[in-house]
């Protein structure tokens, strides 16, 4: 299966994009439909992903995509898979431009790719969809070998991979190169999935995570309590300007089933300091939910548990696809999250909130299972009040892959 959402309804946001000294910036005498590669101009290359950058664009492929349930019934489902990403190629000067060349290196290709040339009119613009098409180690690609039990139950060696190729845009007498990165994994979940460095890297940007392997010790764990690289500990947050929202993206979801085996959707809340939330995520001594204090602002779907910029379904009771999983909120004062089960405030997780985690009882204070890093842009600068988040769950492996994101507009209390 592959999750694919119409391009418009992913341009509600505003696009990141890449303005390139690329044409003409208005008519050749005597002949105003004639181009003029010789002349300035821009063209402006958008990613219908938003992030990381205009000018790279990054995919996640699973080799055997599926899950069979735990109840014998034979039900196999499927996971979606993030293959494919649209660009939009828009001539902003008023000069009319021809697209001449899209040159592309590693195991990409284009979907229904354009006869050339293709002539863009001022204000004008082509989109393009281009296909991660790695299906396994080959030559070029960057691979870790490892073992794992999963999923036969019996120990064998693996590979995963990363790859990067480019997509050259040649318009109006120079080029533009788009970068493509992209990640292949054999089968879902466990030591299969892209570690946490991995996906910093694979999205160009360089934050300092402070570990060299695929786990985090927890919170309190054989040493005092100390950060990891430029991680900033802070139970409460709040926003950095008080005039606008705080941004959330998701950047990738690597997380497992429900005991069943059935698919799990990810749902991110926030809450006032102060909120009685402690085990609200647990049912009652009836079975029942309990009222929720924290207010959810998004559901990531559970078809996305194993990719990169997964999707959410709207919160309106009809849980109808809703574009990328990226929402604002407008806190007013200092504020924690929630992400699923799991809270920003070290002393909310323990046994006692959380029953079913029985290794969350290891610690008095709690674990910390949600962890921000200032973000570091692909130049290595700082980005202003803006934090990668890392969530593991169940206070089980430490990976911090399960929910990934990018979030804006913050600073800790």
């Amino acid at each position: 299966m592959h999750i694919q959402y119409p391009f418009k309804l992913l341009l509600t946001a505003s696009l990141t994009t890449a303005l390139i000294a690329c044409g003409s910036a208005g008519p050749t005498a005597g002949n105003p439909a004639t181009p003029n590669p010789g002349a300035a101009g821009n063209i402006v290359i958008e990613n219908a992903d938003l992030l990381p950058y205009g000018d790279r664009l990054v995919f996640s492929q699973i080799g055997r995509p599926t899950y069979s349930l735990n109840d014998g019934s034979g039900t196999v489902l499927k996971l979606g898979v993030h293959d494919r990403i649209t660009v939009r190629v828009k001539n902003s000067g008023t000069a009319v431009m021809d697209i001449t060349g899209l040159n592309i290196s590693g195991p990409w290709q284009l979907e229904n790719a354009p006869a050339l040339p293709v002539r863009l009119s001022g204000g004008e613009s082509r989109e393009l969809q281009l296909r991660f098409t790695a299906s396994g180690p080959t030559t070029g690609a960057n691979c870790v070998s490892y073992t794992s039990k999963e999923p036969t139950g019996a120990e064998a060696s693996y590979q995963k991979c990363t790859f990067s190729g480019t997509l050259s845009v040649a318009a109006g007498g120079a080029n533009k190169t788009v970068q493509l990165a992209g990640f292949w994994q054999p089968f879902p979940e466990g030591d299969h999935e892209p570690t946490l460095q991995q996906i910093v890297d694979l999205f160009g940007y360089k934050t300092i995570l402070g570990t060299t392997t695929s786990r985090f010790r927890p919170y309190g764990e054989g040493d005092p309590a100390k950060p990891y690289g430029e991680e900033v500990i802070s139970a409460y947050w709040q926003r950095a300007d008080a005039t606008k929202p705080v941004s959330v993206q998701t950047l990738a979801m690597f997380h497992g089933r429900n005991s069943n085996g059935t698919l799990q959707a990810q749902k991110l809340y926030w809450f006032n300091e102060g909120d009685a939330v402690a085990g609200e995520q647990q049912p009652d001594a009836s079975g029942n939910p309990k009222p929720q204090v924290a207010r959810q602002i998004m559901e990531q779907t559970a078809e996305g548990a194993q990719m990169f910029r997964p999707r959410q379904r709207s919160l309106d009771g009809k849980y109808t696809l809703a574009g990328l999983a990226d929402v604002t909120f407008q806190p007013a004062g200092a504020f924690g999250l929630r992400v699923q089960d799991e809270y920003s405030v070290a002393a909310l997780n323990t046994q006692s909130n959380r029953p079913g985690a029985t290794l969350c009882n290891k610690f008095a204070t709690g674990s910390l299972q949600v962890r921000f890093w200032p973000l570091r842009d692909r130049d290595n600068k700082v980005v202003p009040d803006t934090y990668l988040v890392g969530m593991d769950a169940y206070c089980d492996n430490y990976d911090y892959n399960d929910n990934v994101y990018l979030i804006t507009n913050i600073k800790p209390k």
